[in-house]
């Protein structure tokens, strides 16, 4: 019987992985993703920011100026997390699809 005050399992397949893999490895491979989460997001924010922004009369924005945005606002609304079901790749194809309906408002603009 399940009910909602009994404790999650932990999933035995995450054991024979990191077993497989080495902890080292498994950490390596997620700062790598998070510095492309990172990577994308400022390349989506400097579209964002050309279509938006520059034609109100403020200057360009590069990826790094970009970057640097990024981390200013979630330090002052609080750092962001992934929810415990959300994937960092989820969260590519969430910057991605979002950066897609933008160019589509900016090409009817």
């Amino acid at each position: 019987m399940n009910t909602a005050t009994s404790a999650k399992k932990p999933d035995p397949n995450m054991d024979a992985i990191i077993k497989a893999t080495g902890l080292g490895t498994l950490s390596l491979m997620g700062v790598l993703y998070i510095v492309l989460l990172i990577a994308i997001r400022g390349w989506c924010i400097t579209k964002l920011w050309l279509w938006f922004v520059v034609p109100l009369g403020f200057p360009g924005l590069g990826i790094l100026g970009a970057i640097g945005l990024t981390m200013t606002i979630s330090v002052m609304l609080g750092l962001e997390r992934l929810k415990g079901t959300a994937t960092v790749l989820q969260g590519i194809v969430g910057v991605l699809m979002a950066t897609g309906m933008a160019w589509c408002i900016h090409y009817f603009m």
